[in-house]
Order: structure tokens, then C-alpha cells, then sequence
């Protein structure tokens, strides 16, 4: 579970940074359409927040974790080679459910897996949700100067699919 907390922290992080560098860079947009694109995911997020946790009541929380990080890799990998702008917005749709989606599941899943340290386990789960991928977004940015933002974008699908991976050995919480 922390290999895919950690994976999609920093999936979040670099989609945030890098995104918009690579529409503006790479599909010549301007630097309002690419700062747009932002407000754009995050909108997005909330709705698949919900989304997210009334299928996880539905289904199982592992379960919704695997689904989301299925969606990792291609829909990043999509974006890399979208041609046209529109492409790219709609493509932050299965990008957001697997990072928002999952968001929910995880915090649930930790306190269930540590149900004597539950405090703990909303620490742990929300703060490796958000703070680690902050701390990698630097080594990203050099990955990208020296390589190309194309380059970081590809480290984010490789990232997703080590969470993808990563997924199908979370156990199912014992009731």
C-alpha cells in the first residue's frame, strides 16, 4: 500500500507540474490554456473523489484502488501522444478518477489495515497521499531539464505502472 500511496503522490504532484509545461511546450497552447488546465484537473478531482468513494461502498476498497491504477498508464500514456489540446482535457478524466478516485479507498484501507492505530493510519495514509510526491517533483524537474518534459511525463506512466502492479498484492481486510 505505501509503494502505491507513494506512486500516487507522485503521479498527483508531476501531473500538476507538468502538465501544463508539456501542453504549452509540446502542443504549442498558450500559457493561460495551459495554467487552465489545472483548475481544469482539480474540478475534476472533486467530482472523482465522490465518485470514488460511493464505488468503493459498492464494491470493496481494494478492488477500487486496482481499478483506479489500471488507469495509470494508458491515460497518461495517452496524453503523451495526444495530438490536439481537446484530447488532452479529455484524457484528464480517467487520469483524475485514478488519482482522486483511489483517494478515499486509501485512507479507509489504512485505518482498516492499523484499526488499533487508527490515528496513525490517517496520518500516515493522508500525509504519504500528499507530501511525498512534493519532495520528488524536484528530481522530476531535473529529469525534465536535462531530458525533456516528455522524459518526466514518461517516468509518471513508469510510476503507474508500479502501482498498478503493486495493486494486486494489497490483501483484502479481514472482517
Amino acid at each position: 500500500m505505501t509503494i502505491i500511496l507513494i506512486g500516487r503522490s507522485i503521479i498527483f504532484n508531476g501531473m500538476m507540474t507538468f502538465l501544463p509545461l508539456y501542453c504549452i511546450s509540446n502542443l504549442n497552447v498558450s500559457n493561460e490554456v495551459g495554467s487552465s488546465l489545472l483548475s481544469i484537473y482539480a474540478i475534476i478531482g472533486i467530482f472523482m473523489t465522490m465518485l470514488g468513494g460511493r464505488l468503493a461502498d459498492k464494491f470493496d476498497l481494494v478492488s477500487m484502488i486496482r481499478v483506479c491504477t489500471i488507469f495509470y498508464v494508458p491515460s497518461i500514456a495517452l496524453i503523451i501522444i495526444a495530438p490536439k489540446i481537446f484530447l488532452v482535457v479529455a484524457l484528464m478524466l480517467p487520469v483524475a478518477f485514478a488519482t482522486h478516485g483511489s483517494y478515499s479507498p486509501f485512507v479507509v484501507l489504512g485505518q482498516t489495515y492499523l484499526a488499533k492505530n487508527i490515528g496513525f493510519a490517517s496520518g500516515v495514509t493522508l500525509g504519504l497521499s500528499t507530501g511525498l510526491g512534493g519532495v520528488v517533483s524536484p528530481l522530476l524537474g531535473h529529469f525534465a531539464d536535462s531530458f525533456g518534459i516528455e522524459f518526466a511525463m514518461y517516468i509518471l506512466v513508469a510510476i503507474g505502472l508500479l502501482c498498478t502492479i503493486s495493486s494486486f498484492f494489497l490483501p483484502r481486510p479481514v472482517r
